[in-house]
C-alpha cells in the first residue's frame, strides 16, 4: 500500500510518499510552535529518543528533511517509525492523533493491466474512424464520434433514435442500420417502409445479403450487413475491416436515409422529397470535393470531421493568423479554433459561404479581436453574452448537378474570391485602427490597488506566493496557491529550483491558476527588526517586481508578505510593500505594471489604503 493523500485537522493534501507526508505534517506543527523542534534539535540530553531523529545539523542524520533553518528531521525511516515519531510529536504539541487520516492505494490493483479487449477495440476505432469519417464527410454522421472501448460506434443522420452503426467483433465486422428510438411504433413503421422497398435498396447496393430484422419482440428493428472471416483481435485484418466499415456504412446510409429523411406522421414516402434529399447529398459530396482540392493547393484547410450534409467547414491562412487555435479550449464546434468559414448547402441547388465565430471558451485576447471586427462588420445580434456571430457571407451561387463539376467549382471559386477581398479589407481596417492607436499613443500606466479578494481568484499575469526558502507547500496563502495550481505539478517545478534566499524571489509557471506565472517571494521572519528584516522584505518585493517585468507581465498580485505566520507587524509590512512598489515605478516608469494586493480582512485593507494614500498616492488606482 502507498499513500496518495492525507487529511490533517480536516485539511486534505495530496502527497507522493510517506516522507512527503511527514515533511508536510511536521512543518505544519513547527509553524504553530517553533520551540518544540528547536529544543529537540539542540538538545544534548538523551531524556527522549526523539532527539535521535531531530537535529540542528543535517550531517547528524542519515538522510535529512529540512524543516527550518538549522532544524532537520530524519527522512529515511520506516513507515512504522514515522508513525511512532508523529505520535510522540503530537503528544508534545497536544494534538489528537485521530486528526491525521491517510488515504492509501493498493499498488497491485493500481498497475495498468495488460492490453485487453477494451483497449484493443479502442485502438481499432482510432485506426478505422478517420476512414469512416471521411466516407461520411458529405453528411457528417460520425463527425463527433471518438474512439471507444466498446465493440460499436454509432453515426447519426438527423432522425432521433435511428443510427448507422459499425460493429467490430472477434468473428466478424458488421454494419447495422439501427432503428432504435424510444417510440416502438416509429421503429416498426420505419422498418416496414424500408422493407417495402427492399428490392430497390438491395439493387442499388448491389447485394442481397442484407439481414432484415423487424424483431417484433424487441423495441428496436435493424438491418445488417456482415463481413465474415475477420477479427478485431487480428491487426492484420484491420485494413480490410476499416475499408468495409467505411465503404459499406456510407453506401447503406446513402441508399436508405433518403427513404426516411422526409417521413410524415404516417411514415408515408414522398418520392419527390426522396429525390431532393439524394440531390442534397450529391451536392454535399461535390462541395467537399472542391474544398479538398483547394486544401491541396493550401488556399484553405477543410475540416471534414466537422462537416456534414448541410455545412462544409474550412479555415484560411489569414484568419488562422488573426484567430489562432487555442489549445485546451473547446469552441461551440468542440474545436480549439473559434471560427470557421461554412459553405451552406440547404437545397442541393445553390450555396453560399459565411464566416462564423463561436464565443464558447474564447480566449480574452481573441474576444477583443472579434469585438474589433464587429465594429467594422456589425453582426445582427448585439447581445453582450452572444454565442455565435456571422459578420460576413458571400453571394449565393448556383449548384447544377446536371453539368460538368468544373462549372460548379468556378461558382464556388467566386465565393472564395469574395472571401479574399473581405480578408484584405479587414486587414486594412485593423491596420488603420492600430496606426491610429499608435498615433494617439497608448499611455503606459503603473498603478497600485488593494482589493478584497483571495489571491488565487486574481486573473493577473502573475501572482506572488509568500514562500519559504525550501519552496515546499505550506499553509495559508502558500497552501492555497499550491492547491489551486495543482500541488504535484507546482511542487515538481519548485523542487527543480530547490532553494530561494530570504529577501529574494524565483518564478515558476502558474499551471492550473488563471495567472500565467507564480513568483515565489521569501520574506523574513520578524525577529524584532534587528535582523535586517526591513531590507529583506523590501528585497523580496523588489525582486518579484523585476521578475514580473522580465517575463512580460503587465499585472501582478501580491499577498502582504511576512505578515502572516512570519509575524511581521502589519503596519510595517504595508509600509515596506508600498515603498518597494513606489521606488520600483520611479526607477522603471515604462514598466506598464499594475500591482494588486489581495487581502480578505477589512482592517488590514483599511490599513493598506491609509498607507498607500500616505506613501504613493500618485500610483493609487
Amino acid at each position: 500500500m502507498y499513500i496518495v493523500k492525507y487529511s490533517f485537522q480536516n485539511i486534505e493534501q495530496p502527497v507522493t510518499s510517506w516522507a512527503d507526508m511527514m515533511e508536510h505534517v511536521v512543518s505544519f506543527l513547527h509553524r504553530k510552535d517553533k520551540s518544540v523542534l528547536s529544543v529537540l534539535a539542540y538538545s544534548t540530553s538523551s531524556s527522549t529518543d526523539l532527539s535521535k531523529y531531530v537535529s540542528s545539523k543535517k550531517e547528524n542524520l542519515r538522510s535529512s528533511l529540512k524543516i527550518d533553518e538549522n532544524i532537520y528531521i530524519e527522512r529515511h525511516s520506516s513507515t512504522s517509525l514515522k508513525m511512532s515519531i508523529l505520535r510522540r510529536l503530537f503528544a508534545l504539541y497536544s494534538v489528537d492523533p485521530m486528526d491525521l487520516v491517510f488515504y492509501l492505494r493498493d499498488v497491485e490493483s493500481d498497475k495498468a493491466a495488460d492490453e485487453g479487449r477494451y483497449e484493443l477495440r479502442k485502438r481499432y476505432w482510432a485506426y478505422a474512424l478517420p476512414m469512416i469519417q471521411e466516407a461520411h464527410s458529405h453528411r457528417g454522421s460520425f463527425s463527433n464520434v471518438s474512439p471507444v472501448t466498446c465493440n460499436w460506434i454509432a453515426g447519426s443522420f438527423g432522425i432521433g433514435g435511428f443510427t448507422i452503426n459499425c460493429v467490430a467483433n472477434y468473428d466478424e465486422a458488421r454494419i447495422d442500420f439501427w432503428l432504435g428510438s424510444g417510440d416502438v411504433a416509429k421503429n416498426k413503421k420505419g422498418f416496414d417502409l424500408l422493407f417495402a422497398h427492399k428490392d430497390e435498396i438491395e439493387q442499388e447496393l448491389g447485394t442481397s445479403d442484407l439481414s432484415w430484422n423487424r424483431a417484433d419482440s424487441n423495441k428496436a428493428s435493424w438491418i445488417c450487413y456482415c463481413l465474415k472471416g475477420v477479427s478485431v483481435t487480428n491487426e492484420a485484418d484491420w485494413p480490410r475491416m476499416a475499408r468495409f466499415h467505411a465503404e459499406w456504412s456510407s453506401k447503406i446510409a446513402d441508399v436508405m436515409i433518403p427513404y426516411l429523411a422526409e417521413m410524415n406522421a404516417d411514415l408515408a414516402l414522398d418520392p419527390e422529397k426522396v429525390e431532393k434529399n439524394k440531390a442534397l447529398l450529391k451536392a454535399s459530396a461535390l462541395i467537399k470535393k472542391w474544398a479538398l482540392r483547394r486544401s491541396e493547393s493550401k488556399e484553405i484547410s477543410v475540416n471534414i470531421s466537422k462537416s456534414n450534409r448541410t455545412y462544409t467547414r474550412f479555415l484560411t491562412p489569414f484568419m488562422d493568423d488573426l484567430l489562432p487555435a487555442a489549445p485546451g479550449t473547446k469552441s461551440g464546434w468542440n474545436t480549439d479554433n473559434h471560427y470557421f468559414y461554412e459553405i451552406l448547402n440547404r437545397t442541393g441547388e445553390n450555396a453560399y459561404i459565411q464566416l462564423a465565430f463561436s464565443s464558447r471558451e474564447l480566449p480574452e485576447d481573441q474576444m477583443e479581436t472579434l469585438n474589433r471586427i464587429n465594429d467594422f462588420y456589425p453582426a445582427k445580434a448585439h447581445k453582450a453574452d452572444w454565442q455565435w456571430r456571422t459578420p460576413f457571407r458571400t453571394s449565393t451561387v448556383q449548384i447544377d448537378l446536371t453539368i460538368a463539376e468544373e462549372f460548379n467549382f468556378e461558382q464556388l471559386d467566386k465565393c472564395l474570391g469574395e472571401i479574399r477581398a473581405f480578408e484584405q479589407d479587414l486587414k486594412e481596417k485593423l491596420l488603420n485602427a492600430q496606426d491610429q492607436e499608435t498615433e494617439a499613443g497608448k499611455q503606459l500606466m503603473n498603478s497600485i490597488a488593494i482589493q478584497k479578494i483571495g489571491i488565487t481568484d486574481l486573473a493577473t499575469d502573475a501572482i506572488v506566493n509568500a514562500a519559504n526558502d525550501g519552496l515546499w507547500a505550506g499553509s495559508g496563502v502558500c497552501g492555497a496557491i499550491f492547491r489551486a495550481a495543482g500541488h504535484d505539478k507546482l511542487q515538481t517545478a519548485c523542487n527543480a529550483i530547490g532553494h530561494c534566499d530570504t529577501g529574494s524571489a524565483v518564478i515558476t509557471p502558474g499551471f492550473d491558476l488563471k495567472s500565467k506565472y507564480i513568483i515565489h517571494a521569501v520574506g523574513p521572519v520578524w525577529r524584532g527588526g534587528e535582523s535586517k528584516e526591513p531590507q529583506l522584505l523590501y528585497g523580496a518585493y523588489k525582486r518579484s517586481l523585476e521578475l514580473a517585468v522580465e517575463n512580460g507581465c503587465h499585472s501582478i498580485g501580491f499577498p502582504l508578505i511576512s505578515a502572516g505566520i512570519f509575524g511581521y507587524p502589519k503596519d510595517k509590512a504595508w509600509r515596506k510593500a508600498v515603498l518597494a512598489c513606489r521606488d520600483f515605478f520611479e526607477k522603471n516608469p515604462d514598466a506598464d505594471l499594475q500591482v494588486v494586493f489581495a487581502v480578505l480582512d477589512d482592517g488590514i485593507m483599511s490599513l493598506g489604503q491609509k498607507t498607500l494614500d500616505e506613501i504613493a498616492p500618485e500610483y493609487k488606482q
